[in-house]
């Protein structure tokens, strides 16, 4: 009867020679994900910030000229109208 045992313990091996080769690989996919939503997430910030900036210079401008209002161009400009 060892020679079933033995080949069950070779299996088991196996086994988990094959789950580590898994991990290890879901490992390097959850890091490179982890460092891709960094990369996102600065860029939504620098995205946000930008808007913001843009926000506040527009509403300057507008009360500087309450006459003057906000208009979209045909091409998708933002500009200030009379």
């Amino acid at each position: 009867m060892s020679a079933p045992r033995s080949l069950v313990r070779k299996l088991h091996a196996a086994e988990l020679l094959h789950l580590r080769e898994v991990l290890a690989e879901q490992q390097a996919q959850i890091e490179a994900l982890q460092a891709e939503v960094q990369d996102l997430q600065r860029s939504l910030s620098w995205a946000d910030s930008r808007a913001d900036m843009f926000h506040d210079a527009l509403n300057d401008a507008v009360e500087a000229r309450p006459c003057l209002s906000i208009g979209l161009s045909t091409s998708g400009q933002l500009g200030l109208l009379q």
